[in-house]
């Protein structure tokens, strides 16, 4: 990633408030008990071409911000694989843990949305 490049993402809690019906968030309260360190966040990135929504390992949380690790490979975004991100709760579209994540076979054990981080 370009040291001059500051992701900017789309904001899950204004998407849901003006899409209630059809846009699901799943609320500061749970999120800020589910998301620990160590589980994965869907944020989408909007500095590219298109919106783009990816996974990210959480590594650290201070507050109400969010440092992780991008883990997919992008296709519109200036971002990669690895590179190092921060944001908030309120750009979280969803979330999964894994019941073994010291395996590095993180996708093999999903166990699904919007259930608890370990």
């Amino acid at each position: 990633m370009c040291d001059q490049f500051t992701p900017q993402f789309l904001n899950a809690k204004e998407l849901h408030e003006a899409n209630p019906d059809t846009f699901e968030w799943a609320g500061l309260e749970v999120l800020k008990v589910a998301v620990k360190a160590g589980c994965y966040v869907k944020v989408c990135e909007t500095s590219g071409r298109t919106a783009e929504r990816f996974w990210v390992r959480v590594d650290e949380i201070q507050g109400d911000q969010i440092e992780g690790v991008v883990w997919n490979n992008l296709v519109y975004s200036p971002l990669e694989h690895g590179d190092e991100i921060s944001f908030s709760y309120e750009n979280i579209y969803d979330f999964y843990y894994t019941d073994d994540p010291g395996t590095g076979d993180e996708q093999a054990n999903i166990r699904g949305v919007h259930a608890t981080c370990n």
